[in-house]
């Protein structure tokens, strides 16, 4: 198996990892919250930027693009670890995908070192 499957492999391990922690804790905490602008924020940052990434348009050539990707990680982790207990399915849900963009970039990373 190759190093992309075994990534592949891992993101649905923890995609129900997160699914099943999700369904716990949601049944346990008040559903009635919305969640803070700053995790939609970072939910539509992060979005943008895989859509900007699989249409090609941003090219992580530069260094403005690789500042701006590690920036989208590290503020979807502190916006979801912060959302968490107002609204945890809605934290799992930036917290995977910023795990998500940090393996494409790190695959990124090992395919442009060959």
């Amino acid at each position: 198996m190759g190093l992309t499957g075994l990534l592949a492999l891992f993101i649905v391990f923890i995609m129900v990892l997160f699914i099943i922690i999700g369904i716990s804790q949601h049944k346990k905490r008040d559903t009635n919250r919305k969640p803070s602008k700053l995790a939609v924020s970072a939910l539509l940052f992060q979005i943008t930027l895989l859509v900007l990434f699989f249409s090609e348009i941003l090219m992580i050539d530069g260094q403005f693009e690789v500042i701006l990707w590690w920036g989208s990680v590290l503020f979807g982790f502190i916006a979801g670890i912060r959302e968490y207990k107002n609204h945890v399915i809605f934290s799992l849900i930036v917290i995977f995908l910023s795990i998500v963009i940090t393996i494409l970039m790190l695959l990124t990373v090992l395919i442009a070192s060959m």
